[in-house]
């Protein structure tokens, strides 16, 4: 006996428990290639410090630093750079995660509108949301610490490199902190550029 072809809506409520599927395990794995990247960008921040280390083994550190002059804060402004877009490639993860998110909720709205259950029985247990346009790209009380972090540790190197290249110690201070400021505001500036076109643009 065959069975009954199903109904547009039947398929479609099919489609979309398969797509539920297959886009939760799409989000956790974002999620998980974000921390990945992050340990990735620890590495990059931290190995100078070992190899200087190696190499000053025998020499002084300010006396190595001194001699390799202007390679000091452009090697600072090249670690930071490359920070940079490293935490612009984890914010594009993140905002991945957080449209897979996006696509859920909408799924699971679907299904309680058509429940037939009354908005009580729904609030009972239905605690996730059902928002489409939320979780919000920018997250200024959550994914804002990650960007944070990148803008603190790649501002410390330029503002460290230019520390020991600048002899003048009134421009050494200024410039060092003009820059380390420079970068940090610009981390800010990516994220929210990023987070901004993600919501404005991006399924335009």
């Amino acid at each position: 006996m065959t069975e009954p072809a199903k109904t547009p809506g039947e398929k479609f409520e099919e489609f979309l428990l398969k797509e539920y599927d297959n886009i939760a395990q799409a989000h956790f794995n974002t999620v998980n290639t974000i921390s990945a990247f992050f340990r990735y960008y620890l590495l990059i921040v931290a190995l100078p410090v070992p190899l200087l280390a190696l190499v000053t083994k025998e020499r002084g550190l300010l006396e190595l630093l001194h001699d390799l002059g202007g390679a000091v804060p452009a090697a600072s402004v090249l670690i930071a750079l490359v920070g940079l877009l490293v935490m612009c490639y984890v914010c594009n993860l993140r905002f991945d995660a957080l449209l897979y998110a996006r696509a859920v909720n909408g799924i699971r709205k679907h299904f309680a509108e058509n429940s037939g259950l009354g908005p009580e029985a729904l609030k009972a247990f239905l605690v996730l949301p059902t928002k489409t346009d939320k979780p919000p790209y920018f997250e200024g009380r959550y994914f804002l610490f990650v960007v944070l972090a990148f803008a603190l540790l790649d501002s410390a190197y330029p503002f460290g490199g230019l520390l020991f290249w600048v002899d003048w110690c009134c421009a050494r201070w200024v410039s060092a902190f003009v820059v380390a400021g420079g970068f940090f505001a610009l981390h800010l500036l990516a994220y929210w550029w990023l987070s901004v076109w993600r919501e404005r643009q991006y399924l335009k």
